[in-house]
């Protein structure tokens, strides 16, 4: 029964056009040992499979064999010719009609990594002469742990919250706190490296359920994505198959050229991060770190997915033209470099202080590894804040009473002391007889 469960599996990604690594059948087959475990613990023991097992699974399945894989940039440059791409639409497009997609059942997903704090180079405009400004600069943060965020979207031009993936072993309490504007459904993910892993993977597709299966109303969704390994593991596809989500993947090493997200997506998000990233310098930011990466992605993504506004009617015949008036009527009234700085000035000024108030907040965890639903780490946040403030409350209380206390003795100095027999009687000092 397992190795018919694990053969499936090679099968399936057979199928999928991703040949399974060793590293992945052996996977798979502790995933079903696992399973069996849960039913049957006295027959099957508690022991992981040996180092020898898949040696002696090849043996007794002479059809499955091992082949060497050729290197990536090979790969890449073979796949991307007219002949693959178009057998792949070949087998899409009546696969699409088989199925009877619509558009908001159709998905793609895929995910991007971010230097927190890298920023680009940017064109300005200056006074400076030629020679001069050929070596203009500006200091950078230059952070470059790396943060990985997965988005998914519809055919329809629908999203569903991201997942964020963080460096780091735990989940501080500051990523969580109201002054990021971040989305409620949002996931937050830890890992070592701050990329993705099989783990997280599985916790996203649970994501993309939760977030899909009510715009579906119970039909099967599509899910566009390419052959990165963590996406393929066995727990990933049968949580897939479970809940009615079909999985298609990109030919091999062409997602740089078909991947929806990859080639309309990523490339302006990119651009926003980098420009959130130079606006922050501008307002002072010595260092770019995860709570400020936190702060400004909702704002990256709202710009990167807005949808497009109708153009609204110019107001005049030559908007221009009137544009140039106005701001030269400002210039000789000498108010619009005045208006500009002091706009700047009060920006500059509220970003030091939101970004002060963040990082003075207590370094607290709220959980160690896996993945946080934004909104949950909200509430979990605000109640050990409630905590802590009802803790520094009643030391607060303690350390008055204790001086209150001392200050009574204080008082009471050279006087015989009653004992506190429980009544609130005032004492009155007996004067002593010489």
């Amino acid at each position: 029964m397992a190795s018919r469960a694990v053969l499936e599996f090679i099968d399936r990604l057979d199928r999928l056009g991703i040949e399974a690594t060793g590293a992945e059948v052996v996977d798979a087959a502790n995933y079903m040992l696992k399973q069996r475990l849960a039913v049957e613990p006295d027959r099957w023991g508690n022991k992981p499979l040996g180092d020898h097992w898949l040696q002696r699974f090849l043996k007794h399945h002479p059809n499955i064999r091992v082949v060497k894989r050729r290197a990536r940039e090979r790969e890449r440059k073979e796949a991307v010719n007219y002949a693959n791409i178009k057998a792949w639409f070949d087998k899409w497009i009546p696969f699409l009609a088989e199925h009877g997609f619509a558009a908001n059942e159709i998905w793609n997903m895929d995910e991007t990594g971010f230097m927190i704090g890298f920023g680009r180079d940017q064109w300005v405009v200056t006074r400076v002469e030629k020679k001069v400004s050929q070596n203009l600069s500006i200091a950078m943060p230059q952070n470059r742990e790396t943060s990985t965020v997965i988005e998914a979207i519809s055919a329809a031009g629908d999203v569903i919250p991201p997942m964020i993936v963080l460096k780091g072993k735990r989940h501080m309490a500051k990523w969580y706190d109201e002054s990021i504007p971040l989305d409620g459904g949002a996931l937050i993910g830890v890992s070592d490296s701050g990329y993705t892993n099989s783990d997280l993977a599985l916790e996203w597709i649970k994501h993309f359920h939760r977030h899909t299966k009510q715009r579906c109303a119970g039909r099967k969704r599509l899910l566009l994505f390419d052959n990165h390994e963590t996406h393929l593991t066995m727990e990933f596809i049968e949580f897939a198959d479970e809940k009615g989500i079909v999985l298609l993947t990109l030919p091999p090493d062409t997602a740089h050229i078909l991947q929806p997200l990859d080639v309309g997506v990523f490339q302006p998000y990119k651009h926003h991060h980098s420009q959130a990233v130079n606006a922050a310098v501008k307002d002072g930011a010595i260092d770019f770190n995860k709570l400020d990466f936190l702060a400004c992605i909702s704002d990256e993504r709202k710009k990167t997915f807005k949808s497009a506004a109708p153009a609204r009617a110019p107001t005049s015949a030559n908007p221009s033209a009137d544009a140039v008036r106005q701001l030269g009527k400002a210039a000789e009234a000498g108010k619009l470099g005045q208006i500009l700085a002091c706009k700047d000035l009060a920006r500059t000024k509220t970003a030091e202080y939101v970004r002060r108030l963040r990082k003075e907040q207590a370094n607290r965890q709220i959980q160690s590894g896996g993945v946080v639903r934004y909104e949950n780490g909200r509430k979990r946040k605000a109640e050990r804040d409630e905590q802590e403030r009802v803790k520094a409350a009643r030391k607060a209380e303690r350390s008055r009473l204790a001086k209150h206390s001392s200050e009574d003795n204080g008082n009471n100095e050279g006087y015989p002391l009653e004992e506190d027999n429980g009544l609130n009687e005032e004492y009155i000092p007996v004067k002593r007889i010489k």
